[in-house]
């Protein structure tokens, strides 16, 4: 899918999704599952156009399958915990899991990202509060794969890039 016009990308977090299950669940000693595995089962999700909702919807709908939505949760570690009290399963991202040995987590078969990062607009100079944001992130973040303060510079002259990986 092409980038939104009139965006600049700053890509600071890639974070694999994994499947997180109680530690008693039936797929707790598995290492890796396909989303075949997962059409019966009862999920923890996050809304509709969230954007790792909308990576795991995209990745069921390419393989032709549904799954069970049950709880709605707007916030990533509530995801977590409603996992950790039985309420159903879930897919987050690696970074907002926490350590906490009421939960597992098992690899995807088929790869699945999300992306955090800061878009700005191209259609107008950046402000003041924007350089200095870029700066303060550039001094804080690892950029992966390049140097953050010469990555928050560049970014002001690229567009977004898809947030799903090789589109």
């Amino acid at each position: 899918r092409r980038a939104p016009a009139g965006l600049r990308w700053l890509e600071l977090a890639p974070s694999r999704i994994v499947l997180v299950v109680p530690a008693g669940h039936r797929l707790a000693a598995r290492h890796a599952v396909s989303l075949d595995d997962l059409t019966d089962e009862v999920f923890v999700d996050f809304p509709v156009g969230y954007g790792n909702r909308t990576v795991v919807d995209q990745a069921f709908a390419a393989e032709r399958l549904e799954r069970h939505v049950v709880h709605e949760v707007a916030e990533l570690t509530t995801g977590a915990q409603c996992v950790a009290e039985g309420l159903g399963i879930a897919f987050l991202p690696t970074v907002v899991i926490p350590d906490d040995a009421r939960l597992r987590t098992i690899e995807v078969a088929a790869p699945l990202w999300w992306y955090v990062g800061v878009a700005t607009a191209t259609s107008r100079r950046p402000s003041a509060a924007l350089r200095a944001f870029l700066a303060l992130v550039a001094g804080h973040v690892q950029v992966p794969g390049a140097d953050a303060a010469a990555a928050a510079r560049a970014s002001l002259s690229r567009p977004i890039r898809s947030a799903i990986p090789g589109e």
